[in-house]
């Protein structure tokens, strides 16, 4: 639903900080980015820093995929946060979020999607983009992120920050979906690999040497524990 991302995501911004502009004591506001906002730098001119660090290109690669909805209202989302709390004095901080994951995260997503075809005993096992890379970041690591960067006086000025919050341990989807057999005990017989949806990026692994500067964080929890966390909850989610 393009049309609704963009509205939903555009608007409630703007209304948001319509309503902090009024307040008369300003809040420190954290807006939620995507590394989705600059992702089309690869695809259109084969040119991004990996590890990428937060001062690259923003770019959205076809308007007419309805893919790059979601990164175009996160990317001038940024702009509205930095223009906003520039004009009207307050404190914000951009975060840009690289694959957490846990408990409780839907079902549209790599991980839990797995969860779900390891649960069913799916066979042939459907993988989309085998040899993509990505990281992913344990909920519980991503909120402490978020918390230390609020409390943090390192962004109470400005210009505000826009800090990367993610894992090092990239890692290819084959590679996941190998580590989800292992922790969860079952494997296919058969694995279907097959095409990345149009306007994947092939690569994508976070520069966090800001953050760990700024409030000295860095992820602590292992990829195969987080695995086997998320993996129970969602065993028991699905067969209730």
């Amino acid at each position: 639903m393009p049309a609704e991302v963009l509205r939903i995501n555009t608007l409630s911004l703007i209304l948001m900080l319509e309503w902090i502009k009024s307040l008369p004591k300003k809040p420190k506001l954290c807006f939620t980015s995507s590394n989705e906002a600059y992702a089309g730098a690869l695809e259109s001119f084969q040119q991004l820093p990996i590890p990428t660090p937060e001062a690259v290109p923003l770019v959205i690669s076809d308007t007419y995929n309805p893919r790059w909805s979601y990164a175009g209202s996160k990317l001038i989302g940024e702009l509205f946060v930095i223009h906003y709390a520039k004009a009207y004095d307050f404190p914000a901080v951009i975060v840009r979020p690289h694959n957490f994951y846990g408990p409780r995260a839907g079902f549209g997503h790599v991980i839990p999607g797995l969860c779900e075809k390891i649960i069913k005993r799916t066979d042939p096992f459907p993988l989309p983009g085998t040899e993509e890379t990505r990281t992913f970041c344990y909920i519980t690591d991503a909120v402490k992120a978020i918390r230390l960067l609020m409390e943090a006086s390192a962004t109470d000025n400005q210009p505000i920050e826009t800090v990367h919050i993610g894992a090092t341990d990239e890692i290819t989807m084959r590679e996941l979906a190998e580590k989800m057999f292992a922790v969860t005990g079952w494997r296919p017989r058969q694995l279907d690999a097959q095409p990345s949806p149009a306007g994947s990026v092939k690569r994508r692994l976070a520069d966090i040497a800001k953050i760990k500067k700024l409030v000295d964080w860095e992820p602590e929890t292992s990829l195969a524990y987080g695995l086997k966390k998320t993996f129970e909850w969602y065993k028991k989610a699905l067969r209730n």
